[in-house]
C-alpha cells in the first residue's frame, strides 16, 4: 500500500518523455517511424524539439526518400548537422540537393554502409570523391539515373570501396568497359549488379565479369544492345549462384544463349522464343542435370 500511495503520489511526473531517450525513444519508438512523422512531433514543443535533434544525432538509418519532393536543404542540413552515427543513408529523388549538403553530411559519418542518391540530379563527381575519401567501408552504392557521373570517378571508387556489394549503375550513361572492369576486379564481392542503359558495356567486361563474380546472384543489363550471346553463356557457366536476370532491349541476346540458364531456375525477365515443352526436351536426357521449374518475371 506503501509503494501504491508513493505511485499516486508522483503519477503527474510520469509522461511519455521520462522514457530513457537513448535506449527506449529512439531504439524502438523513433526508429519505426517515417521522417515525417519525426518532423511532426519535433513541431510540437521546444522539448519534443530537443528530443528530435537528439535522435538525429544518434540516428543510423535517415530515409529520405518519402518525403523527398518536400525536403529542402536547409531542413536536411538542420537534422544533420550534429549526426555522426549513420550508416544508411537515402536521399533518393532529392533532386535540388548539391554537393556541399551531401558532403557534409559524408565526411561525418565515415561508417556509412548503404548510401542511395538515386535521381540526385544536381549533384556531380565531388560526392563521389568524398565517398571514396570517407566511407571506404561501403557495402550498398546506388546512382541509378545519375546522368552525371563519370567513368573515371566510378573507377576511383571501386578502388578504395572494395567492400561493395550491391551496385546500381543503371542510367549512369558513361560507364564503359574500363569502368566495369575496374569495379569488379576491385569489388569481388558484389552479388547484385545494375546496369541498365549503360550503352558502352561489351562482351569484352562481361566476360570478365563472368570470372571475377563467383557470388553473383542478380545482374541488369537492361538496354545494353552491344552485349551478345557469348557473355550470357560464359555468365551461365561461371556465375553459378545466379538467381534473376534482366535482358530486356538486348537484340543480340536470344534464346541459345538463355535456355541453359533458364532449366537452371534463373528467373529471366523475357518470354522464351521457344516453346517451354522444347527447351526441357533439350535437357531432358542428361540425367546430371538437375530439374527445377522455369519462371518468368514479366517486370
Amino acid at each position: 500500500m506503501e509503494s501504491f500511495a508513493k505511485f499516486e503520489e508522483n503519477k503527474t511526473s510520469i509522461n511519455f518523455l521520462t522514457l530513457p531517450w537513448q535506449d527506449v525513444i529512439f531504439s524502438h519508438i523513433f526508429y519505426n517511424l517515417p521522417l515525417s512523422d519525426v518532423a511532426r512531433i519535433r513541431r510540437t514543443s521546444r522539448t519534443f524539439n530537443e528530443l528530435c535533434l537528439a535522435y538525429f544525432e544518434y540516428c543510423t538509418n535517415l530515409n529520405c526518400f518519402p518525403v523527398s519532393s518536400k525536403l529542402t536543404e536547409e531542413a536536411f542540413v538542420q537534422i544533420t548537422k550534429d549526426s555522426r552515427s549513420l550508416q544508411k543513408l537515402s536521399l533518393e529523388n532529392c533532386k535540388t540537393f548539391k554537393d556541399a549538403t551531401l558532403v557534409n553530411v559524408l565526411q561525418r559519418n565515415s561508417n556509412l554502409i548503404s548510401l542511395n542518391i538515386n535521381g540526385c540530379n544536381s549533384l556531380s563527381n565531388q560526392s563521389l570523391f568524398t565517398v571514396a575519401e570517407c566511407c571506404r567501408n561501403l557495402v550498398q552504392l546506388h546512382l541509378r539515373e545519375c546522368r552525371w557521373v563519370s567513368s573515371e570517378r566510378i573507377i576511383k571508387l571501386a578502388e578504395s570501396c572494395k567492400m561493395l556489394e550491391i551496385v546500381d549503375l543503371s542510367g549512369c550513361w558513361e560507364v564503359d568497359n574500363e569502368c566495369l572492369v575496374t569495379l569488379v576486379m576491385s569489388c569481388p564481392k558484389i552479388t547484385q549488379l545494375s546496369v541498365n542503359g549503360c550503352y558502352g558495356i561489351t562482351d569484352t567486361s562481361l566476360h570478365i565479369l563472368s570470372r571475377q563474380l563467383a557470388e553473383l546472384t542478380r545482374f541488369e543489363l537492361d538496354g545494353c544492345w552491344r552485349v551478345t550471346n557469348r557473355s550470357i553463356k560464359m555468365i551461365g557457366e561461371y556465375c553459378s549462384k545466379l538467381q534473376y536476370l534482366n535482358v530486356k532491349d538486348c537484340r543480340d541476346i536470344s534464346e541459345a544463349s538463355l535456355a541453359r540458364l533458364r532449366v537452371k531456375g534463373v528467373v529471366i525477365n523475357r518470354k522464351p522464343e521457344i516453346p517451354m515443352s522444347r527447351i526441357l526436351m533439350q535437357y531432358f536426357n542428361k540425367p546430371a542435370m538437375h530439374m527445377t521449374p522455369l519462371r518468368f518475371d514479366p517486370t
